[in-house]
């Protein structure tokens, strides 16, 4: 879970050039692969310098780089730790295993970072080589430099850090595509999707892929999917939407959509809201309410 500016920005990665469907046999078009290339992804706005500046203050900017203002929602700012914390939160309640985590959609890597705080593995993967590479800098540093926009061309140079608690060594980033993730990603105790599917060409092949198997999700592990819901037509064809819309006279939500698609081996054990705080410069920001649902895979 940046800025197309004057839209809802949110904490995901956005496909400008929408791919070509790997298609199955079973004739439902929402649940096909897709295939990107190479390509593909330096082509789109994440791999851009602007963009990684944003996601960098997103994921490692103090509340008083963010958000300068007393009067301003504070408590909406540093969403990857909170998301990370969801889920370190929820295995302890319920009792579930901390050895390996994945997160989907990984940005510059705060919330695996965060993870890695209590597992012992922690797998991240995105779509934009440049949020990669980064990532990697700040596993392999510990610290990155970013510039904050301010006004125009006006800002100031930050430096983004991981807490010297961590230990970084635990982590992995690797470039990945959520619609067609690689298959040696399997057995997870605990997965995040974090602000991802409304922006994926094909949700439904993303977590068709969380159970089963060879599913990401181990049987008796735990998945956190975090989303806002913003279904848009230039991300995701509207026959793939999860929700958001009417058939036959009857409204489909989202939550319904998911529940769908990752069938009945999921059960939903959890589910709040959570603020986002997104800066765009210093007089305007981006307030948004994601949706959480927290799930187990039943054991057989």
């Amino acid at each position: 879970m940046k800025p197309v500016f004057g839209r809802v920005f949110i904490f995901v990665r956005t496909f400008i050039n929408m791919p070509a469907f790997a298609c199955s046999d079973d004739g439902d078009p929402s649940c096909d692969a897709v295939k990107l290339s190479a390509a593909d992804s330096t082509s789109n706005i994440y791999e851009s310098q602007q963009m990684l500046n944003d996601y960098l203050l997103l994921h490692y900017g103090s509340a008083e780089d963010t958000m300068p203002y007393s009067f301003g929602p504070r408590e909406a700012i540093d969403f990857p730790a909170r998301c990370a914390k969801l889920v370190l939160e929820s295995a302890t309640q319920l009792g579930l295993k901390t050895e390996r985590a994945i997160d989907v959609g990984c940005s510059v890597g705060r919330a695996v970072f965060e993870l890695a705080r209590t597992y012992k593995e922690v797998v991240g993967v995105d779509l934009s080589k440049a949020f990669i590479e980064a990532a990697n800098t700040l596993k392999r540093e510990g610290q990155l430099d970013d510039f904050r926009k301010d006004e125009g061309q006006l800002g100031q140079t930050l430096t983004a850090t991981i807490d010297s608690a961590i230990d970084r060594n635990r982590t992995t980033f690797r470039q990945a595509d959520a619609c067609a993730l690689p298959p040696d990603l399997v057995g997870f105790d605990a997965v995040l999707l974090a602000n991802l599917l409304d922006r994926l060409p094909s949700p439904k092949a993303c977590l068709g892929r969380m159970g089963g198997y060879m599913g990401l999700v181990r049987p008796g592990g735990l998945l956190v999917v975090m989303s806002p819901y913003t279904w848009m037509e230039q991300f995701t064809p509207i026959d793939a939407w999860l929700g958001g819309y009417e058939r036959d006279g009857k409204a489909l939500s989202s939550k319904d959509g998911i529940r769908a698609a990752l069938g009945e081996g999921f059960e939903l054990v959890k589910e709040e809201n959570m603020p986002l705080l997104i800066r765009e410069h210093v007089r305007k920001y981006q307030y948004i309410v994601t949706h959480v649902t927290v799930w187990i895979v039943k054991e057989t």
